[in-house]
């Protein structure tokens, strides 16, 4: 096949401003629409219908959705969209009834229908969910005839691909492309060379970040695509991203008119025009709202996810994350002299690096590691750029402690966030202990799993109200919340008031160490056990359900649950980890999961944290609790005086 010339460029337009800005590629060309995941059920009539109206204005041949055109998954009205998961959502056994399926069916072909060109679509895990799919699959065959098809259009061949055939409501099979489907596409592409272009659209990514298993499913795709396709156009994501390989353009594009929620990845709703005139084909990008430009050139290479550095940096350096760890306070209690030789460890983007470098002044120095290259040069061009002569950042070996730390001495080291990625904590720490001058001590920085709520954890409520409104008036929360808090959840339309807010934040926080509260919301919500012998509590994220299952049975051990009883410091901790967790499960706040990546931080809380330094052979100092969201604990080297800062060998 010859080498085809592809265009990929960006316009950031404003529809309702502006004219259609795109000429098209020539008279005799095709111009098709691509939108990948609308999500209608979630995005609205309304909303869809601007869409359309824009997408008409630039005279397309044809419209592709990507899968996921419609939702019929079953969570509508829209729920906090940080919590729009397809694996959450069949846990928690939503589905649609036959009438809800007809009547969203109904409303997206009324606005499909005003699309001046035809629109085709494929197959997504929630326009046909695996856990409801016969009338799902039924109504999208009666839009395209099969599953997987193929059309002709202006001397191009266009594929659509049914990544979801041999789906489960496990989603363990997705992007596998099989059976009489893999006979189909070879048969069509025995014929590619007869075609100026040849296109396949599907909707699973399996080439984004991908495990061992897409991997292996990509490659499978790829030896049959290579040098007969030109390019593949998927969703499933929401980014935009490019990618070519042996002469095959891959595409990803996702969005939703919802997506400014769905922080902390930033990417932005959008659709692709392309031009294809004989075999040169133009790709654009089109957002439907002006995009700000560290976002847009973000999402062009794909938060740098085969990289994984640019993805951890806007993760690192979320304003609501730097927020919600109070770095200032943080290194103000750690108060670092002048002078001081500090370890940074696990530095990230150097958000606790400079304040360090300002605290320590020119005769001190902030030694900052990381395991990744990309943010130690970040930290350096950072450095650079702010005239720091006092910061050195190192890359560092991601197992074991690094020979760098043998080679030197501190007066403080410091970890925020980083102890629960160390294996085998008691022999690292006892290792770098050595690192620390007598004296010298170590700060970790560490989840509180017993946090109470704040407001920050409420900044967008209209999906909480719809959710909460939804509820019976026997809900156990109602009968612990005031009148006036249930009344501002459950009346009025638009997000709650600041001082509502407070408020709600307020009794929510009186509610943590309420010992009744897990059990009457299991017999409000009920919940099952699965033939293996786990328990599925329908209001717990999945991501907690083995930590559920292990806090209820060690606070039923103590008999946390019955009022009377007295009950321990630390099984008090556990009891208000449990009812954050369930609270957080009802109303879909993902924000901590977001935040601080707390599913991975299991079942180790602070007293264990403690427990192993000691082992390691530190003396433990203190915990201070004043921060919202994190303990900072203290330890002291007690071993012999050596010299501090490097190590020079005689």
């Amino acid at each position: 096949m010859l080498l085809k010339r592809t265009l990929f460029t960006v316009f950031v337009i404003v529809s309702s401003l502006m004219g259609p800005a795109c000429t098209r590629a020539g008279e005799e060309g095709t111009r098709f629409i691509v939108l990948g995941d609308l999500h209608f059920g979630i995005t609205d009539q309304d909303e869809f219908r601007e869409i359309a109206a824009v997408i008409n204005s630039y005279g397309p041949d044809m419209v592709v959705f990507l899968g996921n055109g419609i939702d019929l998954v079953g969570e509508r009205p829209p729920l906090d969209i940080s919590q729009y998961d397809t694996l959450t959502a069949f846990r928690r056994g939503e589905k649609l009834n036959r009438k809800q399926m007809l009547f969203l069916d109904s409303e997206f072909r009324e606005v499909a229908e005003t699309i001046d060109a035809p629109v085709y679509g494929v197959t997504g895990d929630r326009n046909i969910p695996a856990n409801n799919p016969d009338l799902a699959e039924r109504l999208f065959l009666d839009r395209y005839g099969k599953r997987y098809y193929s059309l002709v259009m202006g001397n191009n061949l266009f594929i659509m691909l049914d990544s979801e055939q041999d789906n489960t409501a496990g989603l363990k099979q997705r992007g596998h492309i099989s059976g009489e489907q893999l006979e189909f596409l070879r048969d069509k592409l025995e014929d590619a060379d007869k075609y100026d272009n040849v296109f396949v659209f599907m909707h699973k990514t399996n080439w984004l970040e991908p495990s061992e298993k897409e991997k292996r499913l990509f490659d499978m795709l790829h030896r049959e695509l290579a040098g007969r396709a030109d390019h593949v156009f998927t969703s499933g994501e929401f980014v935009l991203d490019r990618m070519e390989k042996d002469n095959v353009t891959y595409i990803t594009s996702g969005g939703n008119p919802n997506w400014e929620t769905m922080k902390p990845f930033p990417s932005f709703f959008h659709f692709l025009i392309v031009d294809a005139d004989g075999q040169d084909v133009e790709i654009k990008v089109v957002p439907l709202e002006p995009v700000k430009i560290e976002d847009l050139v973000v999402s062009q290479y794909n938060l740098a996810r085969r990289g994984g550095s640019l993805e951890q940096k806007i993760w690192l350096d979320n304003p609501l994350r730097v927020s919600m760890l109070e770095p200032g306070d943080i290194v103000s209690a750690v108060a670092p002299d002048k002078g001081d030789a500090v370890l940074d460890l696990g530095a990230g983007t150097g958000i606790f690096t400079f304040i360090f470098a300002e605290k320590v002044g020119p005769s001190g120095k902030v030694f900052a590691t990381e395991t990744s290259k990309s943010l130690v040069k970040h930290i350096e061009q950072e450095a650079e750029a702010e005239g720091f002569g006092n910061i050195e950042a190192i890359t560092v070996k991601s197992e074991g402690v690094d020979p760098f730390y043998a080679g030197h001495r501190f007066d403080i080291i410091f970890l925020c966030d980083v102890y629960e990625l160390i294996e085998r904590p008691v022999e690292y720490f006892s290792e770098l202990r050595r690192s620390l001058v007598p004296g010298g001590r170590m700060f970790i920085v560490y989840y509180r799993f017993d946090s109470d709520f704040t407001p920050l954890e409420f900044r967008e409520t209209e999906s909480l109200k719809q959710r909460l409104g939804l509820e019976e008036e026997d809900f156990p929360l109602y009968s612990r919340l005031s009148a006036a808090t249930v009344n501002s959840l459950r009346d009025g339309e638009g997000p709650l008031t600041g001082g509502q807010v407070a408020e709600l934040t307020a009794e929510l926080n009186d509610i943590l160490d309420d010992r009744t509260l897990f059990p009457e919301l299991v017999e409000y919500y009920g919940a099952k056990r699965t033939s293996t012998g786990k328990m599925i509590y329908r209001f717990i994220h999945p991501k907690d359900i083995a930590l559920v299952e292990w806090l209820v049975e060690y606070l039923e051990d103590r008999d946390a649950f019955s009022p009377g009883r007295e009950i321990s410091p630390r099984t008090r901790k556990q009891l208000r980890r449990l009812n954050r967790i369930s609270l957080a499960g009802i109303f879909r706040n993902t924000t901590l999961y977001d935040i601080f990546r707390v599913d991975r931080l299991g079942y180790v809380d602070d007293t264990q944290v403690i427990s192993d330094m000691e082992k390691a052979g530190y003396e433990f100092t203190g915990r201070r609790d004043t921060l919202r969201y994190h303990y900072i604990l203290e330890f002291k080297n007690g071993s012999p005086k050596s010299s501090r800062g490097e190590i020079h060998e005689q």
